[in-house]
C-alpha cells in the first residue's frame, strides 16, 4: 500500500498467530490420528514420517494464512489486503466510519485476540468490513479513534 503525501501510518500488522491456533490444534490432531493409524497398519517408521509431515504442513499452512491478510490504518483510510497469488483489496476513508465495535468469544478473550467490525455510511459496499483475529482488538479501536481525531 502506497501512502500519500499526506497520509501517516498508525497501524500496520496482520491477524495474530494466536487466531490460528485452531487450526494448528485441528491439523495437529488429524497429523496425530493418521500416524498412529500407519504406526499400527504399517510401520513405526511411516507413522511417526507421516505424521511429522502433517504437523509441519500444519505450521506452514497456518503461517501462510495469517501472512496473507494485511491490516492497514493511516491518517486518512483503513486497508485490508488479502491474498498471495491472488489479490483482494478494500479500504475506506475514515470520514466514512460511523461506528466501530469488537467481538470476541470466550476463547479469544483468553486468548487476547478478536474482531474488530467497522460500520461505514450509506453508499458504501455492504461487504463486511472486519479485521478478524487482531490481537488486542482495543488497541485497534483506540488507533481508529486516534486516526479520526488527527486533524
Amino acid at each position: 500500500m502506497e501512502l500519500r503525501d499526506d497520509e501517516t501510518m498508525i497501524f500496520d500488522g496482520h491477524p495474530s498467530p494466536r487466531a490460528t491456533l485452531e487450526l494448528y490444534a485441528k491439523g495437529d490432531g488429524l497429523a496425530l490420528a493418521v500416524g498412529a493409524i500407519l504406526w499400527f497398519l504399517v510401520s513405526p517408521a511411516v507413522g511417526v514420517l507421516v505424521a511429522l509431515t502433517l504437523a509441519f504442513l500444519t505450521v506452514l499452512i497456518g503461517a501462510i494464512a495469517r501472512r496473507r491478510v494485511r491490516y492497514v490504518i493511516t491518517s486518512q483510510r483503513l486497508y485490508i489486503r488479502e491474498g498471495l497469488l491472488s489479490k483482494y483489496e478494500q479500504q475506506t476513508r475514515l470520514d466514512r466510519i460511523q461506528d466501530v465495535s469488537t467481538r470476541q468469544s470466550f476463547f479469544q478473550r483468553m486468548l487476547g485476540i478478536g474482531t474488530v467490525d467497522f460500520d461505514t455510511a450509506a453508499g458504501e459496499s455492504d461487504e463486511d468490513f472486519a479485521f478478524h483475529g487482531v490481537a488486542d482488538p482495543g488497541e485497534v479501536v483506540r488507533a481508529v479513534d486516534e486516526a479520526q481525531r488527527t486533524p
